[in-house]
């Protein structure tokens, strides 16, 4: 196979926009084959409804289309590296086996033509023809299915075989009606597309209504073991694939949800969509329904898994970014190119920061440091020094919060207990924060500006290796990228992003509530007496500061602060996470900003600050 290149691979973005499987391989990470093992090994994967509901970027269609046929053949036919690592997860999942496919997709991508079926003075013809044209679609996206898993021509349709049974060919409505072969049902299909497609557009003069469907029906009557080639089932099972159901109307969006649910389709059903219509209840709540009647993936970790996992997200942008630089023009790896380390001297700004804070001890620390500021003067580092004497700073700050301070001097020995390397790590991010010191520099700091979103690494990444190439192309010998330049280039970029949330739905209160929640952890972050700890982050409470799971039932809560924060959620601009703190099995729901709203702010990427504010507080700042 001939190895296609790329000048910058990184703006590879939207996999179906890679036509290539051969290329859609070598880029995929198997990440949520990892996360779909889970599901697997719980029983909830198979034979079932599935909703992906994962922000933009994070790899909804991606996920979808490593399991169609054109793929998985792929992934059987060559031997490679990267196929291998795949094969292995698709043979634990149970959909390959001695080199067979058992299970492949059907998909179906939910355009928004559909939005045009619209009958407002009767819902329930709405409704019929909605089931109908989808019926229809999904069974001619079955007939493309069995065409590329057996090579076919739709000539040679009619030599495989559809045998339901008996019960289930009542759904057809007329015994004249009911195929009896793949071809038969691929005219059943158009037949009715066609008919509907003619009645809602109006291309006839006296459009005649097609045979309406009161469910869908599909699911149930065009599984895999009822199509019978050369004596045998087409595959052990289909996974009925509707992609980007968001773009549905909001009654058909609901029409839809209700029939798969409430029928409980025993089918394996995966539905996708962003959080734009799922009510913000069902976003923040719990509902019994799961893991009974269908299941959730959101592609994020769960609670308390987070950190556990930080060394295998790791592996997951390093495994991304080496992947795409192995197809590109130039063969430059991204992570040998960013350098991780300030090469020009701050000296000036360090001594400045030591001095600050020595006024500051001087006045404030009544001389209990003079044991730990002899072993500071001693260091060699101009940084080390200024890092050592602002977490003195923030140790006093704390102190002077939480109990009474000592009568005698700490001793030297206390420095390495006292001093740890969690509060140095906070004292540089503060002194590069207030003193315009490059912060947003090196591999790392790119993996966790992911934010847990493929995309928004393969955006940055893409940014910072356009200028990489740039570097190349001019002749310059060294094209590692310093930290001044990733800087400056991250910063550009946070910035054309924020502007760009004017154009989402409710962009201008969007962008005004996350405007006002900077400058709110901007102040507690660094303003004097509150810096003992990075806020990036906030949960609400009711009165009385007590837990609040619910608050968007509070009748507090402006219908303009639900409909913001849920367009938050929706677009990743807002991460949720559940923190344990307070009383036994109390749990917070915390809202923590994309890191690269952090970086918009100017503020540290750490996670762990945030702040109880209550519906009134939040209501003022729209």
């Amino acid at each position: 196979m001939d190895i296609e290149t790329y000048r910058n691979p990184f703006t590879l973005r939207a996999s179906e926009k890679i036509a290539d499987e051969d290329i859609f391989i070598r880029l995929f990470c198997t990440k949520h084959l990892d996360e779909l093992q889970k599901k697997y090994e719980s029983g909830n994967l198979w034979g079932n409804v599935l909703f992906l509901r994962i922000p933009p970027g994070g790899g909804k269609t991606t996920l979808l289309r490593a399991f169609s046929v054109k793929v998985l053949k792929s992934i059987i036919a060559f031997d490679d590296q990267s196929r291998r690592t795949i094969l292995k997860f698709m043979q634990s999942l149970n959909v390959i086996e001695n080199k067979c496919i058992k299970k492949c997709a059907v998909y179906l991508l939910m355009n928004r033509d559909y939005r045009y079926i619209r009958d407002e003075d009767n819902p329930n013809i709405e409704k019929r023809i909605f089931f109908a044209l989808l019926n229809a679609r999904i069974a001619l996206a079955v007939v493309r299915t069995i065409i590329e898993i057996k090579e076919l021509k739709i000539n040679s349709l009619n030599s495989v075989l559809f045998c339901p049974p008996e019960e289930e060919k009542l759904f057809f409505r007329s015994s004249d009606n009911i195929p009896t072969n793949a071809y038969e049902l691929y005219k059943w299909a158009e037949n009715i597309e066609s008919g509907i497609l003619n009645y809602v557009n109006g291309y006839e003069k006296q459009p005649i209504i097609p045979n309406l469907y009161d469910e869908l029906f599909v699911f149930k009557v065009l599984k895999s073991k009822y199509f019978i080639y050369d004596g045998n089932p087409i595959c052990e099972d289909f996974i009925f694939q509707l992609d980007d159901i968001h773009k549905l109307s909001n009654i058909q969006h609901e029409f839809l949800i209700d029939e798969v649910v409430e029928k409980r389709v025993d089918s394996s059903l995966w539905l996708s969509e962003r959080l734009d219509l799922v009510p913000l209840e069902y976003i923040l709540g719990n509902n019994n329904k799961v893991n009974r009647d269908y299941c959730i993936f959101e592609g994020k970790d769960s609670k308390d898994e987070r950190d556990r996992n930080n060394s295998r997200n790791d592996k997951i942008y390093s495994e991304i970014a080496d992947k795409r630089c192995q197809i590109s023009l130039y063969s430059i790896m991204l992570k040998d190119s960013l350098e991780d380390n300030l090469k020009l001297s701050y000296e000036k700004k360090y001594k400045e920061v030591i001095k600050s804070c020595l006024s500051n001890l001087e006045e404030n620390g009544a001389g209990l440091f003079v044991n730990w500021i002899k072993k500071i003067e001693a260091f060699d580092s101009m940084k080390d020094k200024a890092i050592a004497y602002k977490a003195i700073v923030l140790f006093l700050e704390r102190m002077k919060k939480k109990t009474s301070l000592p009568f005698f001097p700490y001793d030297s020995l206390e420095y390495a207990t006292k001093i740890d390397d969690d509060l140095k790590k906070l004292s540089w991010n503060l002194i590069c924060s207030k003193n315009k010191i490059p912060m947003y520099f090196g591999f790392k700091i790119l993996e966790t500006l992911a934010t847990n979103n493929v995309e928004q690494f393969i955006d940055f990444s893409g940014r910072l290796y356009d200028i990489i190439i740039g570097n190349y192309l001019i002749g310059n010998g060294n094209v590692r990228l310093n930290a001044e330049s990733q800087d400056y280039i991250i910063k550009k970029h946070s910035a054309e992003l924020f502007e760009k949330i004017d154009y989402l739905p409710y962009g201008k209160s969007v962008k005004r509530f996350l405007e006002r929640l900077l400058i709110y952890c901007k102040n507690q972050t660094f303003e004097s007496g509150s810096s003992y700890s990075i806020v990036t982050g906030f949960t609400i409470k009711c009165a009385g500061d007590n837990y609040f799971d619910k608050w968007y039932e509070d009748t507090n809560v402006s219908t303009e602060l639900k409909a913001t924060i849920k367009v938050c959620l929706a677009n990743n601009l807002l991460i949720r996470k559940r923190v344990s703190q307070g009383g036994r099995g109390e749990d917070w729901i915390v809202f923590y900003m994309n890191r690269w709203l952090c970086v918009h702010g100017s503020l540290p990427l750490s996670y762990g600050g945030w702040r109880k504010l209550t519906i009134n507080e939040l209501n003022k700042w729209l």
